[in-house]
């Protein structure tokens, strides 16, 4: 075989072997990029995760917090050196009671609503433990109300008569707003919010 020959045969498989890198290279973009682009959705996947785990957190961290400040002592005029709503000699109780709360319920109404934005989010990118919390918490909060409005019906009463207030105020109805049970509640719900949402929101392993 002559030199020409043997050029052009060089040249063939220099060739071959160029093609052969091309299509190497090209195997590993082909295996390398979806990789990557899975990789990056993974990670704005997670990223919108933890956005939205912590909206849901400080939502429902606002709610309980809330709850606790209308049915604060100091608030329900219970601490030291204030009067108490019902005794019947306080005639503006109810009136009192509306003004002690009325910036408090304004804040609680602001976080519900923070809330019930956050809550479809939580349906779509959260366990399904963090959205049973929430529809336990918005029962709690419904309780908390009609406790709210049980407790103001018997101050008004309480606060319209003198000689018969005994036989109208309804007994108990301060205990039931200030009923443990509700504190314990809240309690249980905001440490399974807390277990199940800070793990997401700070990106690590559940």
């Amino acid at each position: 075989m002559g030199w020409n020959e043997l050029a052009a045969l060089g040249n063939i498989l220099g060739g071959i072997g160029g093609l052969a890198a091309v299509a190497l290279a090209a195997w590993a973009a082909s295996s390398t990029i979806p990789n990557t682009i899975r990789g990056f959705r993974e990670t704005k996947r997670e990223e919108k995760r933890a956005d939205i785990a912590q909206q849901v957190w400080v939502a429902a961290f606002h709610v309980v917090r809330g709850i606790e400040a209308v049915r604060h002592p100091f608030t329900m005029g219970d601490g030291p050196g204030e009067s108490d709503p019902l005794e019947p000699s306080n005639r503006d109780a109810a009136e009192d009671f509306l003004s002690a709360t009325r910036e408090p319920m304004e804040n609680l109404r602001t976080a519900m609503n923070e809330l019930v934005k956050a809550w479809p989010l939580a349906v779509i990118h959260l366990p399904v433990g963090v959205v049973e919390a929430l529809g336990d918490l918005w029962d709690v909060n419904a309780d908390f109300h009609s406790r709210y409005s049980r407790y103001l019906r018997s101050l008004k009463r309480r606060s319209s008569h003198t000689i018969q207030a005994s036989a109208t105020w309804e007994p108990g109805t301060s205990l039931a707003f200030h009923d443990m049970e509700l504190t314990s509640n809240l309690e249980s719900i905001e440490r399974r919010l807390q277990a199940q949402l800070m793990p997401i929101a700070r990106h690590l392993p559940l």
